[in-house]
């Protein structure tokens, strides 16, 4: 996609495309602890395309906004990006809410070759499968900022990471 201000298309940052289950640690690395929202997913049963919009943090881009007395840093912000979970050659696919929490954090994407089933483990309870002929999975990552998220950073090295950014 070409960079036009005028444009109200999300321009892609960055891809990860996985179609062997080798190298699904490789999705998982971008997934893993970003946010999502089940109620906006969408199914587009003619092409066997669902998708799932994310919140993903930039976390090259984290910027401190305060610092103790010390000159430790107390509170950071990260800009969270709009990005987009894609996964083709899917079936049919099952999702059972039983918590309504609104926004899951992925923990990770699991994938059952013998079944053609793949699942999303988020770490509250909520079930997420799909039956796929072959594994093809898709992240895009545009470069549209959706807010930021706060983080506090505690004295013994911690940190405890903000509310997601909200999805539209």
């Amino acid at each position: 996609m070409k960079d036009d201000p005028e444009s109200s298309a999300p321009t892609v940052g960055a891809r990860v495309h996985v179609e062997d289950a080798r190298f699904l640690h490789l999705a998982n690395s971008v997934l893993h602890d970003q946010y999502f929202d089940p109620e906006h997913i969408a199914f587009d049963d003619r092409q066997g395309i669902l998708t799932i919009p994310l919140e993903l943090e930039d976390v090259a881009r984290e910027e401190i906004v305060q610092r103790t007395w010390q000159g430790r840093t107390k509170r950071t912000k990260v800009p969270v990006l709009r990005g987009f979970l894609k996964i083709a050659a899917v079936t049919d696919w099952q999702l059972k809410d039983t918590e309504a929490v609104g926004t899951y954090d992925f923990n990770e994407l699991v994938y059952e070759e013998g079944r053609g089933r793949l699942r999303v483990e988020t770490n509250i309870p909520l079930e997420l499968s799909m039956s796929v002929s072959r594994l093809d999975v898709q992240i895009e990552l545009t470069r549209d900022e959706v807010g930021s998220r706060p983080v506090r950073h505690l004295p013994g090295g911690g940190e405890v990471r903000g509310a997601p950014a909200g999805l539209d």
